[in-house]
């Protein structure tokens, strides 16, 4: 019997651990994310990608070599759709992390936010940069 309480009493125990773990985080969100995600306003994706190789322009002190290579910008999408902390994740090169930072500030205001419930929120964002140009 004694056997059996404590059996019953870790089983409590777990099951009160894993419901913890099930909380929701400041923004109300639990494991897993059920709202929409920040998108650009003129074109999604596609249209963000047609917009840095519109605005990228290679800065003449960089070395060729790096063309094709990958680095990456991180950005958070404020709730109002404007961009902040804009900052080299990846960095490749000073001089192409300067000009990222410089086109992806040019988005500010292009940016549907996060949204979860109908509430906007900020949410960072990493966006790869790969100019073959």
């Amino acid at each position: 019997m004694r056997a059996l309480r404590l059996l019953l009493l870790l089983l409590a125990f777990g099951a009160i651990s894993k419901s913890s773990y099930a909380q929701t985080d400041s923004l109300g969100v639990g494991p897993f994310f059920t709202g929409t995600l920040p998108q650009f306003r003129q074109g999604g994706d596609a249209g963000l990608i047609k917009f840095i190789n519109s605005n990228f322009i290679w800065p003449e002190a960089a070395p060729d070599s790096l063309k094709g290579k990958r680095f990456i910008i991180s950005i958070v999408i404020e709730a109002d759709g404007t961009v902040s902390n804009i900052r080299p994740r990846k960095s490749l090169h000073p001089l192409l992390d300067a000009e990222a930072m410089r086109v992806m500030l040019l988005t500010s205001g292009m940016w549907l936010p996060s949204e979860l419930d109908g509430k906007k929120y900020e949410m960072i964002m990493d966006i790869p940069f790969k100019i073959k140009r």
